[in-house]
Protein backbone atom coordinates (compact mmCIF):
# COMPACT_ATOMS: atom_id res chain seq x y z
CA UNK A 1 0.00 0.00 0.00
CA UNK A 2 1.21 3.56 -1.13
CA UNK A 3 1.27 6.34 1.66
CA UNK A 4 0.05 9.60 0.44
CA UNK A 5 3.30 11.59 1.37
CA UNK A 6 2.01 15.84 2.32
CA UNK A 7 4.15 18.38 2.91
CA UNK A 8 4.09 18.56 5.92
CA UNK A 9 5.79 14.75 6.77
CA UNK A 10 8.18 15.62 3.94
CA UNK A 11 9.12 18.80 5.53
CA UNK A 12 9.64 16.95 9.19
CA UNK A 13 11.23 14.20 7.72
CA UNK A 14 14.01 16.53 6.25
CA UNK A 15 14.29 18.62 9.88
CA UNK A 16 15.21 14.92 10.88
CA UNK A 17 17.72 14.16 8.46
CA UNK A 18 19.42 17.05 8.95
CA UNK A 19 19.29 17.37 12.49
CA UNK A 20 21.26 13.77 12.58
CA UNK A 21 23.46 14.97 10.23
CA UNK A 22 24.40 18.25 12.13
CA UNK A 23 24.76 15.72 15.56
CA UNK A 24 27.31 13.95 13.67
CA UNK A 25 29.10 16.59 12.77
CA UNK A 26 28.97 18.13 16.10
CA UNK A 27 30.51 14.92 17.63
CA UNK A 28 32.55 14.00 14.76
CA UNK A 29 35.53 15.99 15.59
CA UNK A 30 36.46 15.08 19.07
CA UNK A 31 35.23 11.67 18.76
CA UNK A 32 37.24 11.07 16.00
CA UNK A 33 40.19 13.13 17.97
CA UNK A 34 39.75 10.44 20.57
CA UNK A 35 39.99 7.41 18.86
CA UNK A 36 43.07 8.73 16.58
CA UNK A 37 45.11 9.32 20.14
CA UNK A 38 43.86 5.97 21.35
CA UNK A 39 44.77 3.85 18.32
CA UNK A 40 48.38 5.68 18.51
CA UNK A 41 48.64 4.68 21.80
CA UNK A 42 47.59 1.07 20.85
CA UNK A 43 50.67 1.30 17.96
CA UNK A 44 53.51 2.47 20.40
CA UNK A 45 52.19 -0.07 22.74
CA UNK A 46 52.44 -2.59 19.79
CA UNK A 47 55.97 -1.54 18.70
CA UNK A 48 57.47 -1.52 21.96
CA UNK A 49 60.71 -3.01 22.99
CA UNK A 50 63.94 -1.69 25.08
CA UNK A 51 64.28 1.51 25.12
CA UNK A 52 67.23 3.73 26.24
CA UNK A 53 66.21 5.38 29.67
CA UNK A 54 65.98 8.95 27.49
CA UNK A 55 63.64 6.91 24.96
CA UNK A 56 61.50 5.44 27.61
CA UNK A 57 60.75 8.91 29.39
CA UNK A 58 60.04 10.07 25.51
CA UNK A 59 57.79 7.52 25.02
CA UNK A 60 56.16 7.47 28.09
CA UNK A 61 55.50 11.45 28.11
CA UNK A 62 54.05 10.70 24.32
CA UNK A 63 51.40 8.59 26.05
CA UNK A 64 51.21 10.66 28.60
CA UNK A 65 49.78 13.50 26.31
CA UNK A 66 47.83 11.19 23.86
CA UNK A 67 45.98 9.60 26.42
CA UNK A 68 45.23 13.44 27.87
CA UNK A 69 44.07 14.14 24.31
CA UNK A 70 41.99 11.53 24.36
CA UNK A 71 40.45 12.09 27.72
CA UNK A 72 39.55 15.59 27.02
CA UNK A 73 38.09 14.51 23.53
CA UNK A 74 36.06 11.96 25.27
CA UNK A 75 34.56 14.66 27.45
CA UNK A 76 33.85 16.94 25.12
CA UNK A 77 31.59 14.64 23.06
CA UNK A 78 29.99 13.92 26.41
CA UNK A 79 28.98 17.42 27.14
CA UNK A 80 28.11 17.61 23.78
CA UNK A 81 25.82 14.77 23.93
CA UNK A 82 24.14 16.47 26.86
CA UNK A 83 23.59 19.44 25.42
CA UNK A 84 22.31 17.98 22.39
CA UNK A 85 19.77 15.40 24.30
CA UNK A 86 18.33 18.27 26.28
CA UNK A 87 17.68 20.12 23.14
CA UNK A 88 15.87 17.68 21.00
CA UNK A 89 15.22 15.02 22.85
CA UNK A 90 12.73 17.10 25.09
CA UNK A 91 12.51 14.63 27.89
CA UNK A 92 14.80 16.26 30.89
CA UNK A 93 12.64 17.93 32.62
CA UNK A 94 12.72 21.07 34.60
CA UNK A 95 15.99 22.77 35.08
CA UNK A 96 17.38 25.07 36.72
CA UNK A 97 19.62 28.37 35.50
CA UNK A 98 22.73 26.75 37.09
CA UNK A 99 21.34 23.30 35.29
CA UNK A 100 21.76 25.24 31.99
CA UNK A 101 24.65 27.20 33.03
CA UNK A 102 26.62 24.16 33.51
CA UNK A 103 25.48 22.38 30.42
CA UNK A 104 26.27 25.11 28.40
CA UNK A 105 29.76 25.89 29.65
CA UNK A 106 30.72 22.13 29.94
CA UNK A 107 30.14 22.20 26.43
CA UNK A 108 32.06 25.26 25.46
CA UNK A 109 34.91 24.38 28.14
CA UNK A 110 38.53 25.62 26.22
CA UNK A 111 36.55 27.58 23.24
CA UNK A 112 36.41 30.85 22.11
CA UNK A 113 32.78 31.56 22.85
CA UNK A 114 31.44 32.20 26.79
CA UNK A 115 27.90 31.73 27.78
CA UNK A 116 26.91 34.12 30.51
CA UNK A 117 23.37 32.58 32.12
CA UNK A 118 21.98 36.02 32.93
CA UNK A 119 18.86 34.26 34.06
CA UNK A 120 18.04 35.19 37.73
CA UNK A 121 19.52 32.77 39.75
CA UNK A 122 16.04 30.72 41.45
CA UNK A 123 14.53 30.51 37.88
CA UNK A 124 13.33 26.57 37.48
CA UNK A 125 12.76 26.26 33.34
CA UNK A 126 9.69 23.91 32.05
CA UNK A 127 10.95 21.26 29.33
CA UNK A 128 9.93 23.13 26.53
CA UNK A 129 11.21 26.69 27.11
CA UNK A 130 14.86 24.99 27.56
CA UNK A 131 14.74 23.22 24.76
CA UNK A 132 14.13 26.67 23.14
CA UNK A 133 16.97 28.37 25.37
CA UNK A 134 19.25 25.90 24.43
CA UNK A 135 19.10 25.67 20.51
CA UNK A 136 18.77 29.85 21.13
CA UNK A 137 22.27 29.86 22.74
CA UNK A 138 23.51 27.23 19.80
CA UNK A 139 22.60 29.94 17.40
CA UNK A 140 24.25 32.44 19.05
CA UNK A 141 27.48 30.20 19.40
CA UNK A 142 27.01 30.14 15.62
CA UNK A 143 26.64 34.11 15.29
CA UNK A 144 30.26 34.35 16.88
CA UNK A 145 32.75 32.80 14.44
CA UNK A 146 35.42 35.06 16.39
CA UNK A 147 34.57 34.40 19.16
CA UNK A 148 32.72 36.27 22.10
CA UNK A 149 29.99 35.98 24.51
CA UNK A 150 26.12 34.69 24.37
CA UNK A 151 23.98 35.75 26.70
CA UNK A 152 20.67 34.40 27.94
CA UNK A 153 18.28 36.07 30.24
CA UNK A 154 14.07 36.49 30.55
CA UNK A 155 12.30 33.87 32.57
CA UNK A 156 10.00 30.69 32.27
CA UNK A 157 7.79 32.66 29.87
CA UNK A 158 9.99 34.97 27.81
CA UNK A 159 13.46 34.25 26.75
CA UNK A 160 16.39 36.37 25.36
CA UNK A 161 19.31 35.87 23.40
CA UNK A 162 21.99 38.41 22.17
CA UNK A 163 25.57 37.41 20.74
CA UNK A 164 28.41 40.44 21.65
CA UNK A 165 32.23 40.21 19.86
CA UNK A 166 34.00 40.98 16.94
CA UNK A 167 32.24 40.10 13.58
CA UNK A 168 29.19 38.89 15.58
CA UNK A 169 26.32 38.08 12.95
CA UNK A 170 23.34 35.85 13.44
CA UNK A 171 23.18 32.69 11.14
CA UNK A 172 22.07 33.18 7.39
CA UNK A 173 18.28 31.91 7.15
CA UNK A 174 17.52 32.56 10.93
CA UNK A 175 15.02 35.88 10.43
CA UNK A 176 13.78 34.00 7.37
CA UNK A 177 12.48 30.95 9.33
CA UNK A 178 11.35 33.81 12.12
CA UNK A 179 9.29 34.90 9.83
CA UNK A 180 7.92 31.40 8.59
CA UNK A 181 9.97 31.54 5.34
CA UNK A 182 11.08 27.71 4.13
CA UNK A 183 14.21 27.29 2.86
CA UNK A 184 16.31 24.27 1.25
CA UNK A 185 17.29 21.50 3.82
CA UNK A 186 20.99 22.26 5.14
CA UNK A 187 22.59 21.23 8.03
CA UNK A 188 24.68 23.98 8.72
CA UNK A 189 21.29 26.04 8.78
CA UNK A 190 18.69 23.11 10.74
CA UNK A 191 19.28 25.07 14.29
CA UNK A 192 17.25 27.90 12.66
CA UNK A 193 14.11 25.39 11.32
CA UNK A 194 14.16 23.67 14.49
CA UNK A 195 13.15 26.58 17.16
CA UNK A 196 10.53 27.67 14.36
CA UNK A 197 9.59 24.36 14.78
CA UNK A 198 9.64 23.86 18.40
CA UNK A 199 8.12 27.64 18.66
CA UNK A 200 5.69 26.21 16.53
CA UNK A 201 4.98 23.22 18.46
CA UNK A 202 4.71 24.95 22.06
CA UNK A 203 3.32 27.91 21.34
CA UNK A 204 5.88 30.07 21.52
CA UNK A 205 6.48 33.53 19.21
CA UNK A 206 9.98 34.36 17.98
CA UNK A 207 10.99 37.65 17.46
CA UNK A 208 14.30 39.67 16.26
CA UNK A 209 15.60 42.67 17.72
CA UNK A 210 17.52 45.40 15.79
CA UNK A 211 21.39 46.47 17.33
CA UNK A 212 23.15 49.38 16.18
CA UNK A 213 24.78 49.25 12.86
CA UNK A 214 26.01 45.47 11.99
CA UNK A 215 25.67 45.01 15.19
CA UNK A 216 23.02 41.76 15.77
CA UNK A 217 20.19 42.70 18.04
CA UNK A 218 18.22 39.90 20.34
CA UNK A 219 16.56 36.62 19.32
CA UNK A 220 13.21 37.03 21.72
CA UNK A 221 11.09 33.91 22.67
CA UNK A 222 8.12 34.72 24.12
CA UNK A 223 5.12 31.83 25.28
CA UNK A 224 1.72 32.84 24.26
CA UNK A 225 -0.61 32.98 26.37
CA UNK A 226 -3.82 32.10 25.08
Amino acid sequence: MMVEQTAVTIETFALAQNLCARLCHDLGGPAGMAAAMLETVGGDAATGGAHTVSGAAHADATLDESLGIARDAAVAVRARLRVWRAACGGDTGPLAASEIAALMEAMLDGGRVIFDCALPPDTMLPPAAVQLALVGVLLGVEALPRGGTVHLAGGAAELMVLPQGVGARWPAGLSAAIAGMKSEPDPRRVLSAFLRALALAEGWRLGMGFGPSTIPGPLTMTLVVT
